[in-house]
C-alpha cells in the first residue's frame, strides 16, 4: 500500500495528554488520551479532535464522548 502524507496547512497546532491516576480501574490505567486542536492562517477554522492508545491487553469501548460548544463571533473582513 502506498501512502502518502499530505502537508499541514500553515498555522498552530497544541496537544494535550492525559492518562488516568493511580486510582483509576484496571483497564483505564493503560490508556493515553490525546486532545488536539487546530488553528489555520487565513481561515476562520478550528478543528479538535482525541486519540485513544490502548496500551493494555483488555478492549475498552468508549460509548461516549462530550466536546464543549464554542460560541465565537466572527470579526469583520480585513479589507
Amino acid at each position: 500500500m502506498d501512502i502518502q502524507l499530505i502537508p499541514l496547512a500553515p498555522g498552530k497546532r497544541i496537544t494535550f495528554n492525559y492518562q488516568a491516576p493511580a486510582t483509576a480501574p484496571q483497564e483505564c490505567k493503560d490508556l493515553k488520551i490525546r486532545v488536539i486542536y487546530e488553528l489555520y492562517d487565513g481561515a476562520p477554522i478550528l478543528a479538535k479532535w482525541i486519540e485513544i492508545d490502548n496500551k493494555g491487553t483488555m478492549p475498552v469501548t468508549l460509548d461516549s464522548f462530550k466536546s464543549e460548544i464554542l460560541a465565537l463571533v466572527e470579526t469583520a473582513p480585513k479589507v
